[in-house]
């Protein structure tokens, strides 16, 4: 389990489409309750209503807001960070890294040994491996992990080793309405080079992926995952 400093607090990262803020209440809920299990504590009470004023002068366009919550007494230390989306590629590269019980269901502001890593900071994105006997698959850098296989979505169960994704949640919860099945359970190395992976996280809604050694995807599986960001895109929006 990863080593990070816990006392540099949480965070969650938003997307912000003119003045609106995507999934807004989903993101809160995993705010406080990342607070609630490692500080014992609550959010300031004005925090919905200062994302919203951060948000609402964002202008036009899609934006990133960051909130930072960093314990302290008698109320934690709020910080935000705001920049315009970069483009988004049409693939992410995925490079293996064996990280060794997983970085856990909390979003801890320190990063640890992915430092640095975003969706916007280009190069290949880091994919965590278990060191266990099935190397197995637990999350992207900042993204969660899919398989895409026609018709069925598979993804590696939350337990614990991963964070639970607001994006995740939000792809079990319309998987139905795309005529998509959902399947949570392990998924080793050897399977994830076999399928067609995709990557979930708040920014890039749903992006296609492909090994750095691997072939490029199917076109098959870039448009179930062009559908089911186009669901994401048009939903829950705050």
């Amino acid at each position: 389990m990863t080593t990070a400093d816990r006392s540099l607090g949480v965070f969650e990262t938003l997307l912000v489409r003119a003045g609106a803020v995507q999934a807004l209440g989903a993101h809160l809920a995993r705010l406080r309750g990342s607070l609630a299990s490692l500080y014992g504590l609550e959010p300031p009470g004005d925090l919905e209503a200062r994302i919203r004023e951060r948000a609402a002068v964002l202008g036009a366009g899609e934006h990133r807001l960051r909130v930072d919550i960093r314990p302290g007494q008698p109320m934690p230390d709020v910080t935000f960070q705001t920049a315009p989306l970069s483009p988004r590629p049409e693939l992410f590269r995925l490079r293996p890294l064996t990280f060794a019980g997983g970085y856990g269901e909390h979003k801890l502001a320190d990063r640890g040994r992915l430092t640095g890593t975003s969706s916007a900071s280009g190069g290949p994105v880091a994919l965590l491996v278990d060191s266990d006997s099935g190397a197995t698959v637990l999350e992207a850098a900042w993204a969660n992990v899919w398989l895409v296989d026609e018709d069925r979505l598979v993804t590696p169960p939350l337990d614990g080793r991963i964070l639970p994704g607001v994006t995740r949640a939000r792809v079990v919860a319309q998987a139905g309405s795309l005529g998509l099945s959902i399947a949570e359970r392990p998924v080793t190395l050897r399977q994830a080079r076999a399928g067609q992976p995709m990557l979930t996280s708040s920014l890039q809604l749903a992006a296609a992926a492909a090994y750095e050694d691997g072939p490029e995807p199917s076109r098959d599986a870039v448009a179930t995952i062009g559908r089911i960001r186009r669901a994401l895109l048009e939903t829950d929006w705050e």
